[in-house]
């Protein structure tokens, strides 16, 4: 069996689907399976790599054009083409011997080459379909201009593609609402335990003020307008709320029109600390595939507030709580509920930690290559 792993992004850098590809090539190495992994930079000295000349700077280039010039830039159509070639010419230079490709990008025509050359292909769908978006608007929710596009690139690879792997249950139904008719694996991903931690930490941090923590894009898509609308509401004498992460542009307007007292925007911070300092993580988002984030937070013992948007693997009820999107009362009922319930926040903190255990970037590797073997010995 020789499998082929292309993605665009950077192997071995926390964050990006390139750290998950890396994790899935570590896997490979490890149990001597023959690939070839092509990516657009490297972070990791222990593999090899084929990546092009201008690795990822002409991807943050572009990304930087439309974070502080024109937020309506789509930028990845030009990304996407450029790697695309890269690929394409790649490919066209080598004997094609793979059983199997996983792509982890939209690569239409390097993908139409293999098919040409009986490959299998695999897609990895990180996000839920664009499609979903027309579902959100309809209940007046809106996000940035960017999710209103569905590209011919996406619909196309999805049209070539075997099959589809997708990191939770909520990407899956985007795909059906999508009529998507291929076969969809859901592969849940993975989480790095934080060191020096433990299950006593978690008893040990328990006191007021009590910290409830957003981690993650301060954006309409994570439901971030939601957050301060409750927490305006809420009002809460011996609690603060943390924000961490970059605020976007096109909500910053908004912002200003709540009286926010005991609330922190942290900007770009090492959440380990903070992590280890809050009580509840909240994350009322509209749309993901599977937040990553949210698994980090459980790891560190933290009860989840969330949606079933945010693709996670959190149990309702046990770990934390799964409310209903853009629902500012359910928000408010379960911040308020650990608030006046301190003792669920180390129950469910108990819980969400011990689930988490399970979900290893190594149980990840592992769930790919079983679907990659599935469908290589498939007619």
């Amino acid at each position: 069996m020789k499998i082929l792993l292309v993605v665009n992004s950077d192997i071995g850098r926390k964050g990006t689907i390139g750290f998950r590809f890396g994790k899935i090539a570590e896997f490979l190495k490890e149990k001597n399976v023959s690939f070839t992994l092509i990516a657009r930079s490297n972070y990791q000295e222990n593999l090899k790599v084929i990546s092009p000349f201008y690795k990822n700077y002409f991807s943050r280039f572009l990304n930087a054009i439309r974070i502080y010039l024109f937020p309506s830039f789509f930028h990845r159509k030009y990304d996407v083409y450029f790697f695309d070639q890269f690929v394409l010419n790649f490919l066209k230079k080598i004997d094609i011997d793979f059983n199997i490709a996983f792509f982890g990008d939209y690569l239409f025509r390097s993908i139409s080459f293999l098919k040409e050359k009986k490959v299998k292909i695999g897609l990895d769908l990180p996000m839920a379909h664009p499609i979903y978006h027309k579902f959100l608007e309809e209940k007046n929710l809106f996000l940035d201009e960017k999710f209103k596009r569905i590209p011919d690139f996406l619909k196309k690879s999805i049209e070539k593609a075997d099959f589809l792997v997708a990191p939770s249950l909520f990407v899956k139904e985007t795909l059906m609402m999508a009529k998507v008719e291929k076969p969809i694996e859901v592969v849940s991903f993975g989480v790095d335990l934080p060191k020096n931690f433990s299950e006593k930490e978690i008893e040990k941090r328990l006191k007021f003020p009590l910290k409830f923590i957003f981690a993650g894009n301060v954006n309409r898509r994570k439901g971030v307008n939601f957050l301060l609308k409750t927490w305006q509401e809420l009002n809460l004498k011996e609690a603060e709320l943390l924000i961490c992460g970059r605020v976007y542009q096109t909500i910053r307007k908004e912002l200003r029109k709540y009286q926010l007292s005991k609330v922190k925007f942290l900007g770009f911070v090492d959440l380990d600390k903070y992590f280890r300092e809050a009580h509840v993580f909240v994350f009322p988002t509209l749309m993901e595939g599977s937040a990553k984030v949210v698994y980090e937070a459980a790891s560190y013992g933290l009860p989840v507030i969330t949606t079933f948007n945010a693709g996670s693997v959190i149990e309702d009820k046990k770990s934390g709580f799964i409310i209903p999107i853009g629902d500012v009362e359910a928000l408010k009922e379960k911040m308020l509920y650990f608030y006046e319930n301190p003792q669920e926040i180390v129950r469910m903190g108990k819980n969400a930690y011990n689930l988490i255990k399970n979900y290893s970037w190594q149980k990840y590797a592992q769930n790919v290559f079983e679907v990659l073997k599935k469908y290589a010995s498939s007619k």
